[in-house]
């Protein structure tokens, strides 16, 4: 990846000796596939993911398989390579969850009830790209428990709509995590709508943890909700 150091973070394949550069056969996908792999490949370039490469040795097919939710995710056939190396000694299970890790969107929330209103403060770090920060003035009242599920939800819709698949969201809200993680019991009948609300979200999501985050930790957060909660020009409706 362009702008990463190799000594920090890099992935070789040992390849057997005797192993001859196997060219796949090029295999014929259908309009969609095409234009989905395309699009992918654009990503992924304009990302300084990958760069193109003229003089291959090793060439491999593309696979689209596509998801529940419609979309393509975009795999490669390895197969030939994968007999040419030698087997991996880190368990699967592992290298998955370290995948997992890498590609991870984390999400800080924050939700704040005032007199003069109610918000939400959302610091997004996406697996690429630039911080996102939102600070949401909402224009209804809410509680201070009811605004830190609103930053919650509406933190996890901006990034499932953003491509994110993998989330570690952080909140200071201990009643919301634990109730999230399944560890308190949603006992009103608004907590269990907003965590049923949640629920729903993560269900989307490849993986999903939270964690609780102390306030003095999360003051990017605290200071966007604060700021959105007590702006001026937007009257909550009773």
């Amino acid at each position: 990846m362009q702008g990463l150091n190799p000594n920090f973070a890099s992935h070789e394949l040992n390849i057997k000796e005797g192993f001859r550069p196997i060219k796949q056969k090029l295999r014929h996908q259908g309009p969609e596939r095409n234009a989905a792999a395309a699009e992918e490949v654009k990503k992924l370039l304009e990302a300084g993911i990958i760069e193109e490469c003229q003089y291959t040795e090793w060439l491999a097919n593309v696979v689209l398989v596509k998801k529940a939710s419609g979309a393509w995710r975009m795999c490669v056939d390895f197969t030939d390579l994968n007999k040419a190396c030698p087997k991996e000694t880190i368990p699967s299970r592992k290298l998955t969850e370290d995948i997992e890790v890498r590609e991870s969107w984390e999400l800080q929330v924050d939700g704040s009830a005032t007199k003069s209103g109610s918000g939400a403060g959302l610091v997004i770090l996406p697996s690429i790209g630039d911080k996102m920060e939102y600070a949401v003035k909402f224009d209804f009242l809410a509680s201070n428990n009811e605004a830190e599920y609103e930053a919650l939800i509406l933190g996890l819709q901006i990034c499932i709509t953003s491509g994110a698949q993998n989330i570690l969201a952080k909140s200071d809200s201990q009643l919301i995590v634990g109730q999230v993680s399944g560890e308190y019991e949603a006992k009103e009948d608004n907590m269990r709508m907003y965590l049923n609300k949640t629920r729903q979200l993560i269900q989307k999501l490849t993986s999903f943890k939270i964690q609780h985050f102390p306030r003095s930790e999360n003051q990017q957060a605290d200071a966007l909700a604060r700021m959105a909660s007590s702006a001026e020009g937007l009257a909550p409706a009773a």
